[in-house]
Order: structure tokens, then C-alpha cells, then sequence
């Protein structure tokens, strides 16, 4: 069957896929909150990514010292991003929080992140994001990224 559903797409012209084994993977979303580090400690999800084929995995967790833990377990593996929030009950309401400043420059100031974000569907716009004061407090007064540090 399986020969006769082949020749019948060659026949039409089409190709089957075949997936290509060497490129590697890299899963840009994960999150290993709170909830999950019981469930899944750091040593188990890394293996799990592991075994999975994953190279490289852009996490962000709620709170911060999820995706520090898992960064620390597999620092070859994990690409740490830091959300500006520092719980899920913040995602709509971080960009009016003067608070998550402090938070974020405090993380920012100890730990190492390949980036910013998750900014959840949450919020109304990008113009809300772009002009809160924690983003303009990555930049200083001549508009020159002041983080990540060079």
C-alpha cells in the first residue's frame, strides 16, 4: 500500500517530505514555571529536551528562578529570557507597575538573558510596551541601549 500511495505522488508530481535530520532543533517558548518544578524537576526536564533532539531552548518562566535553575542544570541547552513580570497575575498589568522595574534591573544586574520579553497578547499595544518606563530605562538619554551591557 504503502509503495502504490508513493508512486501515486510521484506520478501527480509530488514530492514526499522527508525531514531533515541534521538541522538541529531549537524551541524559541518554553516556560518552566512554578507549577512545573515539582512536576518536572530541572535535572528531568532538561533530559526530556534532551532526548526530544533539542539544542537550544528560549526559556522564560514565572517566576524568574525557574529559568534560572534550568539554566544553571544545562547552561549549553538553555537561552534564558526574563519576562518583565515577576508572577502570571502581572502579564495585563506589568507595563502601569512601577515596581517591575526595580524587579527587572535587579535580575538583570546577577543573571545572564539573551533577551526581554514575553509581552503577552494581554496588553492593549506594542505603543503601551514601547512606552512604559521599564523599557525606556533599558536606554539612555541619547537613545543608546544601556542593556544588554557591552
Amino acid at each position: 500500500m504503502r509503495t502504490i500511495l508513493l508512486a501515486a505522488l510521484v506520478a501527480l508530481g509530488i514530492s514526499p517530505v522527508i525531514a531533515d535530520t541534521s538541522r538541529p532543533i531549537v524551541d524559541a517558548h518554553i516556560h518552566y514555571s512554578h507549577d512545573t518544578w515539582d512536576v518536572l524537576p530541572p535535572p528531568e526536564a532538561v533530559k526530556l529536551l534532551r532526548q526530544a533532539g533539542v539544542k537550544k531552548a528560549f526559556v522564560s518562566s514565572s517566576s524568574d528562578d525557574g529559568t534560572q535553575m534550568l539554566y544553571k542544570a544545562a547552561p549549553d541547552l538553555i537561552v534564558p529570557v526574563l519576562r518583565p513580570y515577576r508572577t502570571r497575575g502581572e502579564i495585563g498589568t506589568w507595563v502601569r507597575d512601577l515596581s517591575i522595574i526595580a524587579h527587572v534591573q535587579s535580575r538583570l544586574a546577577v543573571n545572564t538573558y539573551a533577551g526581554i520579553g514575553l509581552f503577552d497578547g494581554q496588553v492593549p499595544d506594542i505603543t503601551t510596551i514601547l512606552n512604559t518606563t521599564l523599557v525606556k530605562s533599558l536606554y539612555d538619554d541619547t537613545k543608546k541601549v544601556i542593556w544588554p551591557k557591552t
